[in-house]
């Protein structure tokens, strides 16, 4: 009997030394019946070359440079699924690898459960030499909102869509791309969006308010690997221009996209405007303006988040805050 063809999407930015180590962990799959598309998104080290090799080494692997869309991970991962084929879609970085077992046991569960759109699995994070360094997102990181409904059944629990939405983007839960396996049939109904940093976000909170089945895998089904160049904020030592970037994404993503996506009802939309004012004050102003010295920016965002929510005493306490380190500063 045959078995159904994974379709895997890798976008690739100048990633010459984690590349092959990310493809390897898809050759190495107990489940042998997938086609990786590799997407060059304009990498100007040699990770073409690496690419070409990995492509004449495996006929299952194939190639193709990003032309349609934005560059950046959602602009490449839309680019590979132009060609996609198969029952099913997985993305994968070409920094993370996967555990041996995780496209086998994923295909067997959706295989069984025909109800299920999508499932996805936890999150281990490492670092370049192997160290773990969260041995969970689910457990360590507070990756499953409390507050969600999830009815459990092992190690495989189904999310509820009462308040879903609403606890989503209280939360900012993300599900994860590159730890799920998405029926093909799934991005037809939800789109991916070529947005830069919260695609993933995004998604799953689309895929709730459109009332998509979603199961959460209670096992590692990623290794996600911790270093400087992370486009996401969990690498080290971040700079000042990446964090802004960062936060100033965020912002985007609450105040414009996830209104110009999601069809919300008022709960859901205040709970938009909470979390926005947020982070004006936490993400922004504080993380990001306060801690790399930039006060007067600082006090900007505050007075944002206090126009958003003006009954929040701790934005108020912040903004004092702020402000008397911006006079000492200036003595």
């Amino acid at each position: 009997m045959t078995q159904p063809l994974v379709y895997i999407v890798m976008p690739v930015f100048n990633r010459e030394k984690t590349l092959a180590r990310s493809v390897q962990s898809i050759i190495a799959q107990t489940y042998k019946d997938w086609m990786l598309m590799i997407v060059d998104d304009g990498s100007t080290d040699n990770s073409p070359e690496v690419i070409k090799r990995l492509v004449a080494e495996d006929d299952r692997i194939r190639s193709k440079s990003n032309t349609e869309y934005s560059h950046s991970c959602a602009g490449a991962r839309l680019a590979g699924l132009i060609d996609k084929t198969g029952k099913y879609v997985a993305f994968l970085d070409s920094d993370d690898t996967w555990p041996e077992y995780h496209l086998e046991e994923f295909v067997e569960f959706l295989e069984s459960n025909i109800d299920v759109d999508y499932v996805f699995g936890d999150i281990k994070r490492v670092n370049q030499w192997g160290k773990t360094l969260v041995g969970s997102k689910f457990k360590d990181e507070n990756g499953i909102p409390l507050e969600l409904e999830i009815t459990w059944d092992g190690i495989w629990g189904k999310i509820s869509l009462n308040n879903s939405t609403e606890i989503a983007i209280k939360s900012r839960f993300n599900s994860g791309m590159h730890t799920a396996l998405f029926k093909k049939h799934f991005f037809d109904k939800v789109p991916l969006r070529d947005v830069y940093g919260c695609e993933d976000a995004l998604l799953t909170m689309e895929s709730l308010n459109k009332g998509m089945h979603i199961v959460i895998c209670n096992k590692i089904h990623l290794n996600y690997l911790v270093h400087d160049e992370n486009v996401s904020s969990v690498g080290t030592n971040m700079s000042f221009e990446h964090s802004e970037k960062n936060s100033l994404s965020e912002i985007d993503f609450y105040e414009n996209l996830i209104p110009l996506y999601i069809n919300l009802n008022k709960c859901e939309d205040n709970a938009r405007m909470n979390k926005l004012a947020g982070l004006y004050v936490w993400h922004l102003a504080y993380n990001t303006y306060v801690n790399f010295g930039k006060y007067q920016e600082a006090l900007t965002y505050i007075g944002k988040g206090i126009k958003i929510r003006p009954f929040n005493i701790q934005y108020y306490k912040t903004y004092i805050s702020t402000l008397l380190k911006a006079a000492y500063k200036s003595l």
